[in-house]
């Protein structure tokens, strides 16, 4: 039977139930036929020995015969790299992994550890960060005066301000999103996933608005959420992980080319 089928079940089977013993099988006993009140009373106590086993069950595939999931950050550390006029791209990349190439940059990956036995399947995971308004975000900060930034909707574009006098990088757009899915066929004993790159790309914008000048300071943390949910086996509510992401300017002196840690821990909520 289905999760589904189970509920109705187990909502239906108690009325049965009360019906068959308070109604049918009284009525039958005082009555004088008490050969069919006993037997209308058994199935009515099927009835709610029936209802006692499926929610017993039910118990079971919801807290027993589950995934335990982990969510662990491989490498805790991304370096985040910025040079306007030079480039307008950002780089990120895990600070045990080759320096990513100009423009190009890596989002964090995450591993999913399964501390039962039992695996699970069809899951997604389901990233966000929470919903900010970027046009404001940008507007406060000292960090993008000397640039021309351009918003539509949550998309925002970096270049030099016109006129241009001097050689400068290309114009940056960024494309970020503040949800989005990540499919996950198998729940094994391990799983490597990763932070979605436009997510990270908001968490990104948000530390560049907000990282401290002085070189050793560290903004408040960005916060990523994470929700983790499987359809095999069925009957379990949702896993939930909070990731802290928190940048420490790293900035050399006299150095143009903007340069920061990220520190990423993972939090496991109820």
């Amino acid at each position: 039977m289905t999760s589904k089928s189970i509920e109705l079940a187990i909502f239906w089977l108690p009325l049965i139930a009360g019906v068959l013993l308070g109604g049918i099988a009284g009525s039958a006993w005082y009555g004088g036929d008490k050969i069919p009140a006993i037997w209308i009373g058994f199935f009515g106590v099927v009835c709610l020995l029936l209802t006692g086993a499926f929610q017993v069950q039910q118990f079971a595939y919801a807290n027993l015969l589950q995934p335990e999931i982990e969510l662990t950050v491989p490498d805790p550390r991304s370096i985040l790299t910025w040079d306007p006029p030079k480039t307008f791209y950002f780089t990120t990349a895990p600070s045990a992994g080759p320096a990513s190439a100009a423009g190009e940059s890596k989002s964090p990956v995450i591993l999913l550890q399964n501390k039962s036995s039992i695996f699970g399947q069809d899951a997604t995971a389901t990233w966000e960060v929470l919903r900010v308004d970027n046009n404001a975000l940008v507007a406060r900060s000292p960090r993008f005066n000397n640039w021309e930034v351009q918003l539509e909707g949550d998309r925002v574009t970096i270049g030099p301000k016109l006129p241009v006098t001097t050689p400068t990088g290309l114009p940056h757009r960024l494309d970020p999103v503040f949800k989005q899915n990540v499919s996950l066929p198998f729940l094994a004993r391990e799983t490597e996933t990763f932070i979605p790159y436009n997510v990270w790309t908001e968490a990104i914008l948000i530390i560049l608005a907000t990282l401290p000048d002085q070189p050793g300071q560290s903004a408040t943390p960005v916060a990523i959420y994470a929700t983790l949910k499987w359809n095999i086996p069925e009957g379990k509510k949702v896993a939930k992980f909070k990731i802290h992401a928190t940048a420490t300017n790293t900035t050399l002196p006299n150095s143009s080319t903007l340069t920061a840690n990220i520190e990423l821990k993972s939090e496991k909520l109820d």
